[in-house]
């Protein structure tokens, strides 16, 4: 994934992971070092970004019945740096 900051500042982060619940590294990001990604059904799958051992995001990514609909929530814990509740839906043009 690559990322361009407000700022211009661009970075590049790689992951490669499996739905297993362990820890993989992410190369490139500033804010994480790790993530664990765990299937929650057929269609729904959580991760958690993490940075040393404090969870620094959390993420569930759940597709609607019909296949068309994606939603994506992402939040970071309170007291973080930079608080983050983004909830995203994207649906499948046909």
């Amino acid at each position: 994934m690559r990322t361009i900051q407000a700022d211009g500042h661009a970075f590049t982060i790689l992951i490669t992971a499996n739905y297993d619940g362990k820890d993989y590294p992410v190369v490139g990001s500033p804010d994480y070092d790790a993530i664990e990604l765990k299937r929650i059904s057929e269609r729904a799958s959580e991760s958690t970004l993490l940075h040393g051992d404090k969870v620094g995001a959390a993420a569930r990514r759940e597709i609607s019945p019909d296949g068309k609909t994606m939603t994506i929530t992402y939040r970071t814990p309170r007291g973080y740096d930079h608080s983050v509740d983004n909830h995203a839906v994207y649906d499948k043009e046909e």
